[in-house]
């Protein structure tokens, strides 16, 4: 199966996902670099901005950074900080994660345990646990379509509008030149909550570029 395949997949899977869902449609840009520090270490600063109501308005502006420890080859651990400007709302969160790589050829599974605490300017806050899970197709060069799924659930919270949802994803890689790499995804989210039945199209690209 040749790469202009792989891409014609990956659009009719995007087109297919956004006529299902007639909710609201969101768009997240983000890029973000990455240091090398030794060959354990790795520090991320990224940046992001998500627009809402149909991509009409900027919801949110992003600021990240991630530090990583490679233990193995399958297995990681890291810590972020971000912080999320929201107009007159601001948010403040950390999270820790266990990630897993499995190669199985020509497909790489990747897992990902992630518990994140969200503190709010008015004095919210919100504790969730996350379950992620990947599979990239990596029988091309440059190019590395994926699927995936993502489950959110509440552990504690004092913000009723931020609860239990899944996310499915699809999308692909694309590594433009040796250190960078263009990513596209759909996310199809929905919320679990019996009183609440959002549906949201999630469309996304982050460029992201690697400093040995």
């Amino acid at each position: 199966m040749g790469k202009r395949y792989i891409i014609i997949i990956t659009l009719l899977l995007l087109l297919s996902f956004s006529l299902y869902s007639k909710k609201e449609s969101e768009l997240w840009e983000s890029v973000s670099i990455d240091f090398d520090l030794t060959k354990r270490f790795n520090i991320t600063l990224g940046g992001e901005l998500r627009f809402d109501d149909n991509f009409e308005s900027l919801e949110s502006k992003i600021a990240e950074i991630g530090l990583r420890y490679k233990l193995s080859k399958l297995l990681r651990f890291r810590v972020n900080f971000r912080y999320t400007n929201r107009g007159k709302e601001r948010e403040y969160r950390i999270d820790s994660n266990i990630l897993f790589n499995i190669p199985i050829k020509p497909f790489l599974l990747k897992s990902r345990f992630r518990i994140q605490k969200e503190s709010f300017n008015n004095g919210g806050s919100l504790v969730e646990f996350r379950k992620r899970v990947r599979i990239y197709y990596k029988k091309f060069k440059r190019l590395s379509p994926f699927i995936g799924g993502e489950i959110f659930l509440a552990l504690s919270t004092e913000d009723y509008d931020k609860q239990d949802r899944f996310r499915l994803t699809v999308g692909t890689d694309w590594k433009i030149r040796k250190r960078v790499v263009l990513t596209a995804f759909y996310h199809f989210q929905k919320d679990l909550l019996e009183y609440k039945n959002n549906l949201t199209n999630i469309f996304g690209f982050k460029f992201s570029y690697s400093i040995k």
